[in-house]
């Protein structure tokens, strides 16, 4: 979740190369550096969030049941993406004429040009509340049947293999077909982006099959394992950003076919590697509670949900100075985690607010 503020907060210092400053106001001094952060983030971000996701759903139904899940989620996903959704579609606009204009005025309620809309950043509770809905509607079939499945097939053997060949070949099949239909990651309410939707719920179902596998994350927390993992995500990354570099003046249309070819196989790589080495090494270092980390890890849900309108307002506001954009960088992120840390600790944590994200 934190890592949405460094994601963010680097999209006006590289939007103009990239050729999206229609879309995000960009600053006058681009960094090739700042892409390369955002690439290699935003490549393992979400689906690792996907998967926990899944992962914690499976064990809340399994320690409980489904209308306590029920009755959980509702409180801590829908009532959050109702409430601040619609602040953020209101607020948003106006934040973004000031980046684009430099002055604040309200140009319609649903978000800015070719933006989701209502979701906005919050989109990801969106299609969790998707997710949610299948996953209760396919688990209360199958007890209402009394049809048990398995978790020693083949198939989840190869899927949860310490060789994820599979899972990888999956992700590409997905960004394949997210690229044929040409929808990109737009995500709006309705109607709504069944290939983006499907790519991320490939990781959500990963999650879930996770938990019943004790055994695989014992084998990927093992420091060999999750160290080749993250060391060969790192190669892939590499392997993606060349690319992408060179695609943008190819030799012939050959050259580009195969370089998007290129990039998309190291991106599927990259994002199943990192995710599942990031897994492996927390499940190390991470092995008793520890209260900072605890602490920011309850503050996290509450920071994400209000950073994107601090994030753009301070990056837009820097506009006006003659700096290094890296220097701006680092000064958003600093500012916009000062702003959530204390707005959390004196605002939400313990005020309706907060038992709403966290709970009492």
């Amino acid at each position: 979740m934190l890592m949405g503020i460094l994601v963010h907060a680097s999209i006006p210092y590289w939007s103009d190369l990239a050729d999206i400053s229609f879309f995000w106001p960009a600053d006058k001094s681009q960094s090739g550096v700042l892409w390369i952060v955002f690439t290699v983030i935003h490549s393992w971000r979400m689906p690792l969030f996907f998967i926990l996701a899944g992962f914690f759903a499976q064990l809340f139904i399994s320690r409980n049941n489904i209308w306590a899940f029920l009755s959980n989620r509702i409180h801590r996903v829908v009532f959050p993406l109702v409430i601040f959704g619609a602040i953020t579609s209101f607020t948003l606009p106006i934040i973004w004429n000031y980046g684009f204009k430099g002055q604040f005025a309200i140009s319609g309620f649903l978000g800015f040009p070719d933006s989701p809309g209502f979701l906005g950043h919050l989109w990801f509770l969106y299609y969790l509340c998707i997710f949610y809905l299948i996953m209760l509607g396919v688990q209360g079939s199958l007890m209402l049947l009394n049809v048990k499945i398995p978790f020693t097939t083949i198939a989840g053997k190869v899927i949860y293999s310490p060789i994820p060949i599979l899972l990888i070949l999956l992700v590409l099949t997905s960004l394949f077909t997210m690229h044929i239909l040409g929808q990109g990651e737009s995500k709006w309410v309705w109607p709504i982006n069944v290939p983006d939707l499907a790519y991320h719920g490939l990781f959500f179902l990963f999650g879930i099959g996770l938990y019943r596998r004790s055994e695989f994350i014992t084998s990927i927390k093992t420091v060999w394992i999750f160290t080749l993992y993250l060391l060969l995500a790192g190669l892939c990354s590499i392997v993606q950003i060349t690319s992408t570099i060179a695609i943008a003046n190819p030799k012939s249309n050959e050259e580009g076919e195969l370089l998007g070819l290129v990039i998309m196989t190291s991106s599927s790589c990259a994002t199943v590697l990192f995710s599942l080495g990031l897994i492996g090494l927390f499940e190390r270092i991470l092995q008793h509670h520890i209260r900072p980390i605890r602490w920011i890890s309850d503050s996290s849900y509450w920071i994400y949900i209000m950073h994107l309108p601090v994030v753009a307002l301070t990056t837009f506001y820097l506009f006006r100075y003659e700096l290094a954009p890296e220097l701006k960088f680092l000064i958003s992120c600093a500012v916009t985690t000062a702003v959530g840390l204390i707005t959390y600790r004196y605002l939400i944590r313990y005020t309706p607010a907060g038992w709403l994200l966290n709970g009492r």
